[in-house]
């Protein structure tokens, strides 16, 4: 190879280098986060979670909420894909007796930068009998936001 080649080949490795190395630095750069829970019960609020966080790519949040009678926790981790940064949530709550709240979801920062949103409502019904005998019916719903973006601080 004459040696222009090798000063092209050369160049071409280090910017390869620096590209990926500019690349790790981007990778590592935390994400801030915002979610709110909220937990109704023909339509009262039973339970509410809101929490800001910030989290690493790799690293893990965790918040034990959990009371003297009931249990709650939630989770938050970061990921890498590809140029990707994903960040997927757990959420318990053991909201009564009888109920548990239990929620997972996750949004993506496209190309590491670009804000990350998911939203979502879930309703489902049960029934409670009275001691009369009749059966009314509970309309559970659960619903969420979470926000993210690359922490600037």
């Amino acid at each position: 190879m004459s040696r222009p080649l090798h000063l092209i080949a050369a160049a071409l490795t280090l910017a390869g280098m620096i590209g990926a190395g500019g690349a790790q630095a981007a990778e590592v750069r935390p994400v801030m986060c915002s979610v709110t829970i909220d937990y109704l019960r023909n339509d009262v609020l039973r339970a509410s979670y809101t929490k800001d966080f910030v989290v690493l790519p790799g690293d893990s949040f965790f918040d034990d909420f959990s009371t003297a009678i009931r249990f709650g926790d939630f989770t938050a981790t970061t990921r890498l894909v590809g140029a990707d940064t994903v960040v997927d949530i757990s959420y318990y709550n053991e909201t009564s007796v009888f109920d548990t709240v239990q929620l997972k979801t996750q949004t993506t920062l496209r190309n590491g930068n670009d804000p990350g949103n998911a939203t979502g409502e879930h309703i489902f019904t049960t029934p409670a009998p009275t001691s009369t005998g009749v059966i009314n019916y509970v309309e559970h719903t659960t619903r969420y936001a979470l926000n993210c973006q690359r922490f600037r601080g």
